[in-house]
């Protein structure tokens, strides 16, 4: 089992991190290396399939992603990830998030993906990605930019949801002891 500290945790809906762009990485250094070993830690502890900076409380725009699709796995660290370009049929697939335990629910996503970023090596990655491993890096770049995949709720599913929504963001403001804040 990997090592997890006990310095970082997943915070939750609610904790207004979630809610604010990252910081963009200036540089690859020890600090956002020993990050990046941590957070695959965590990712894969939850269990998960990604994980992205904002969602362990630190804003810096990186993620981490751990996929496994049939023979392939997929490990990525994006550090100043950006998406280039969409392409493919619009697909409804479930998803849920370390942020939101035991909420799951079906998104609209385009099914390919374009991306740029930087990896731990400081060199550029240039990546096309389609299918479930597109939803991830989707996912996880939207938590950079302060987006949570219920803000691709339609009002109909939202409602369904606000029940175990508010739920638990008042667990995460008394765990956090945060002032009520506005949510999405």
């Amino acid at each position: 089992m990997p090592r997890v500290s006990k310095k970082l945790s997943i915070i939750h809906y609610g904790h207004p991190s979630l809610l604010r762009a990252a910081k963009p990485v200036s540089a690859v250094d020890q600090e956002i290396r020993e990050l990046a070993v941590e957070m695959i830690s965590m990712m894969y502890a939850a269990p998960g399939v990604g994980l992205a900076a904002p969602q362990v409380n630190v804003s810096r725009h990186m993620c981490v992603i751990g996929v496994d699709e049939g023979r392939e796995k997929t490990e990525l660290v994006l550090i100043n990830p950006k998406i280039v370009s969409v392409f493919g049929l619009e697909m409804v697939m479930e998803e849920g998030c370390l942020s939101f335990p035991g909420i799951h629910t079906h998104i609209i996503r385009p099914s390919g993906v374009e991306i740029e970023a930087i990896g731990l090596d400081e060199k550029p990655i240039k990546l096309r990605a389609e299918g479930f491993l597109a939803r991830v890096i989707q996912h996880e770049i939207d938590h950079l930019n302060g987006v949570l995949f219920i803000d691709y709720l339609a009002e109909q599913e939202r409602q369904r949801l606000e029940n175990s929504l508010e739920r638990l963001k008042g667990k995460t403001i008394k765990k956090f002891g945060l002032a009520s804040v506005a949510q999405k």
